[in-house]
């Protein structure tokens, strides 16, 4: 994201500029010294509002993402349990809906929003009582993260996300700090 690389930019300056004044006192050239110490000061207040502004634009952007997943064409029926079950049957992309929206469900609920092929097997079963085969219960899943209805995380084979794996690695980098 560019906010990244301006928060790289403004931490560079600081150094800089915190180098360049002991340089200039070391000198005993106070006036270049007194310069850089108001130039050190705006970047200085500067990075606190970048970093505000980074994290308010991610917080937006999951906002919009997960809105806009959710408005998906062939979701718009909404809660269907109200419908016969002869007119359910006939329901092809409902079918297929319920099956994404409890892996989702059991993601998120059970597994905190990130799971296994063999959590979400088990999480379906327990809060469904519903029993996948394996192999298809992957395919569903490759479909899903191509879809991104869910996402793979990097370096973690088998591991899924309900979130983008940068923004869990921002989210994780953020509660470590």
């Amino acid at each position: 994201m560019f906010i990244d690389e301006d928060i790289d930019f403004v931490n560079s300056q600081i150094d800089h500029h915190r180098r360049t004044i002991k340089f200039l006192n070391d000198r005993g050239d106070d006036f270049k010294a007194r310069r850089h110490v108001g130039i050190l000061k705006r970047f200085e207040e500067m990075l606190p509002k970048i970093k505000e502004a980074m994290n308010l634009c991610s917080t937006d952007l999951n906002k919009y993402l997960q809105a806009a997943r959710s408005e998906k064409i062939g979701s718009r029926l909404g809660d269907v349990s109200d419908l016969p079950d002869e007119l359910r049957t006939q329901l092809v992309s409902v079918q297929f809906d319920e099956a994404e929206s409890n892996i989702v469900e059991v993601m998120k609920l059970d597994f905190d929003g990130v799971a296994t092929i063999d959590e979400i097997l088990v999480g379906l079963y327990r809060r469904y009582s519903d029993i996948q085969q394996r192999e298809q219960l992957a395919n569903k899943i490759y479909r899903m993260v191509r879809k991104e209805v869910i996402f793979s995380v990097s370096g973690k084979k088998g591991v899924y996300s309900i979130v983008p794996t940068a923004s869990l690695e921002k989210e994780h980098h953020s509660e470590a700090e």
